[in-house]
């Protein structure tokens, strides 16, 4: 579980993750973060980049979707989550 993503994102920092590293189902690209291709030092430039280039109003965007998407991911909603589809059989 990649707790240190949720937890910069709690933060209020942009993130980016590897894609296929396990956070694909939380990161949306360009809508709550980033993801770059695992040991692309090029795509990690280019995403660095542009993250560097946003203006206020999108980086502020970012962090606040980042923000929502972290609220679902506590550990008793994702426990009960869990437990309602185990329950769910």
């Amino acid at each position: 579980y990649g707790l240190v993503y949720l937890e910069a994102m709690l933060s209020s920092c942009i993130v980016i993750a590897s894609k296929g590293g396990g956070m694909d189902g939380i990161i949306d690209h360009g809508h709550n973060g980033y993801l770059c291709e695992q040991g692309s030092i090029n795509d990690l430039k280019v995403l660095i980049n542009h993250i560097i280039n946003l203006d206020e109003k999108s980086k502020i965007a970012m962090i606040n979707k980042s923000y929502s998407t972290v609220l679902n991911y506590s550990d008793t909603k994702v426990a009960n989550k869990y437990l309602n589809h185990i329950n769910s059989f």
